[in-house]
């Protein structure tokens, strides 16, 4: 229904725009149309009354006369005329979400020229009667005050103001969901220091972790949902005989990282799709041939030994005992852990 409306008879060139880019006197912001001026012959040497300009008419602005209504979709709503009155040509929208609307006299449409749905004024001139939705006038989301006016010359100008931008009303943040370990290393009770926190580094899947965890062999646990930390509401897994370590999950006392995922989205290694365990093992030092945590005259001792009896060496102790990282393990490294070990003392 949104027509170019043509308001005077003559021959014009049409200017067309796909992407809508016309500038503010362009219809829609695509259509364009300038009439084309036709020339005249050449004047002649008879000689012509004088011309005497006609006066201007002055346009004036007159008060709204019968009852003008909003016309449109109004925050997803369908209005015919049956809401938003005009009251001394000024009328108040609040929208949650950008509408549009026309203003109705009777049975009787007010079309508009143009809208820009982004902007917190617009006014739209020459607007005028006709029988037919054409034009749109957009209303970004906020709380518009609307303005209608009249002038002598028949036309109208059709404006608003966004007093101010929408927001969603406040609600109340949801409590953060807490999650903790118990198990025999806290008598199996929710406690502030076995919480676990969200692991902000999983993005698409809902996940929980605990750092440094310490854990003996003979260690059992699970994880539970407690909204006060006292009153524990949910066990993960849920069931009995099936707590993390009951059955020898943990091999070695240590130090170790859980992960959590409680709506059981684990893949095959985590324990019941929920619970991930991992060890956390300090990185290997360079020099530690015997691979026990520490760099002493031991480790200079292994690999003379090693050298001198051809014994092998595995792939990690190999690492660990190229010292001058040329990748030749000779007696240079075991030179190279003395120096070391003479330097701790």
């Amino acid at each position: 229904a949104d027509n170019y409306v043509v308001q005077k008879d003559g021959t014009y060139t049409v200017y067309f725009r796909p992407n809508k880019d016309g500038y503010e006197d362009w219809y829609c912001g695509m259509i364009n149309a300038i009439e084309e001026t036709i020339e005249t012959e050449p004047a002649t040497d008879t000689p012509t009354e004088p011309a005497t300009d006609a006066p201007a008419t002055e346009v004036t602005e007159i008060p709204l006369e019968g009852t003008f209504k909003l016309v449109g979709n109004i925050n997803g709503e369908d209005y015919f005329g049956t809401d938003y009155t005009f009251a001394d040509g000024k009328v108040t929208l609040d929208t949650t979400a950008a509408s549009y609307v026309f203003v109705q006299e009777g049975e009787r449409s007010y079309m508009t020229n143009g809208f820009d749905p982004t902007a917190t004024e617009v006014t739209l001139y020459d607007v005028s009667i006709t029988g037919e939705d054409s034009d749109k006038l957009m209303v970004p989301a906020g709380k518009a005050t609307l303005t209608l006016k009249a002038y002598s010359d028949g036309t109208f100008k059709l404006s608003y103001v966004l007093d101010e931008a929408y927001s969603e009303p406040a609600t109340d943040e949801p409590a953060e969901k807490a999650y903790y370990l118990v198990g025999s290393m806290n008598s199996w009770t929710a406690e502030d220091a076995y919480k676990l926190s969200k692991n902000d580094a999983s993005v698409d899947i809902e996940e929980y972790l605990f750092n440094d965890l310490a854990l003996e062999t003979t260690d059992e646990f699970k994880v539970v949902y407690s909204e006060d930390g006292t009153a524990m509401t949910k066990w993960f897994p849920e069931g009995s005989d099936n707590n993390y370590g009951g059955n020898g999950e943990i091999t070695e006392a240590g130090t170790y990282t859980v992960y959590f995922r409680p709506n059981y989205d684990g893949f095959e290694d985590w324990f019941n799709g929920c619970i991930m365990v991992i060890i956390n093992k300090p990185e290997p030092l360079l020099g530690d041939v015997d691979m026990d945590g520490d760099v002493d005259i031991q480790d200079a001792t292994l690999l003379q030994s090693c050298l001198i009896e051809a014994k092998t060496l595995t792939d990690e102790q190999f690492k660990l005992a190229d010292v001058n990282q040329d990748g030749v393990v000779n007696v240079r490294d075991v030179t190279a852990i003395q120096r070391i070990v003479a330097e701790m003392s």
